[in-house]
């Protein structure tokens, strides 16, 4: 049955979120921590995205409040488990990829721009033109670029990782 198989899933020490497509467009995401319980996400959100770490959740939503069309260009960080949000960030294209620490630090992946977004939710372009999606190693954020993996270290500089390579 296709319906028992998740789309995607994600640990976060003790627990197991499970993402599942249930209509055109409809995800629900199922935390197993360690009794299932379906989190509930407001409708305009896309929990296709969403990325859990600890009690946060960090997931784009549509401008209702501007129009309809801006699909998911609003992003959220938000306890997971009240729903009560931390804080929502403006950013100007759809977001395709998001990581998130336990401060609420995220990397949002924007068309061709990764933006890094502080745990006060103040949005910054990190890099535009890469080829790949933002990920957190520890303090560091790595992506790749031109073929290369790159880091961007606390202090905003940009370097190279590693040897240069197709893979």
């Amino acid at each position: 049955n296709p319906q028992t198989v998740p789309l995607r899933v994600q640990v976060d020490g003790d627990r197991l979120f499970t993402f599942r497509t249930v209509a055109p467009r409809t995800t629900t995401v199922t935390v197993y921590d360690p009794s299932p319980r379906e989190i509930a996400f407001p409708p305009n959100a896309n929990p296709a995205v969403a990325v859990f770490e600890g009690d946060l959740v960090a997931y784009p939503t549509t401008w209702t409040d501007r129009d309809q069309r801006f699909r998911d260009r609003r992003l959220v960080v938000a306890n997971w488990v009240t729903g009560e949000q931390r804080y929502t960030v403006e950013l100007p294209s759809a977001i395709s990829a998001l990581d998130l620490r336990p401060s609420g630090r995220v990397v949002a992946t924007v068309e061709d721009t990764l933006f890094e977004v502080s745990p006060t939710g103040a949005a910054r372009m990190i890099v535009a033109d890469r080829d790949s999606d933002g990920f957190f190693a520890g303090e560091h954020i790595v992506f790749a670029s031109d073929g290369a993996l790159r880091v961007l270290d606390p202090t905003g500089r940009v370097r190279r990782f590693g040897i240069r390579t197709n893979t």
